[in-house]
């Protein structure tokens, strides 16, 4: 019961700690914008450039390892062993979000200058690579 309940947290927690792990490196570099409503509400969005291939290789390792840091604390914390089920169903998590945020840069209403779309196409590449190096980290004991 208890390996269970650490897969279905590690794979809810997943977006979080992706999210988390790559908005605190954006600060960190000062890539991170927060926009305000323009009539004084309280309203904001964030914003961060695409960067070039050097920006995407450190945020595929920093999201990897945020993913994988934290569904190793997961189950440490419920004293369960780390699953190789688990890890392939991280990795395909983050693969799929990197293909979809590729084809969301390919659609043919969105246009996107061909730049954007190599470095779309990179980050699928890095990101698996990324996640399959951190996958190997969460799996030692």
């Amino acid at each position: 019961m208890r390996i269970v309940l650490a897969f279905v947290l590690s794979i809810l927690l997943c977006p979080v700690a992706a999210l988390a792990g790559v908005a605190l490196l954006a600060r960190a570099s000062g890539r991170l914008t927060r926009w305000h409503s323009e009539g004084g509400g309280s309203e904001f969005m964030f914003s961060m450039p695409v960067g070039g291939f050097g920006w995407q290789v450190i945020s595929a390792f920093t999201r990897a390892l945020a993913v994988f840091g934290v569904a190793r604390l997961v189950f440490w914390l419920l004293g369960v062993p780390p699953s190789a089920y688990c890890t392939v169903v991280l990795i395909l998590m983050l693969f799929v979000w990197d293909v979809h945020r590729w084809r969301t840069f390919v659609r043919p209403t969105l246009s996107a200058p061909p730049r954007a779309i190599a470095v779309a196409q990179f980050k699928v590449g890095v990101g698996l690579a990324a996640s399959i190096m951190a996958g190997l980290l969460f799996l030692l004991r």
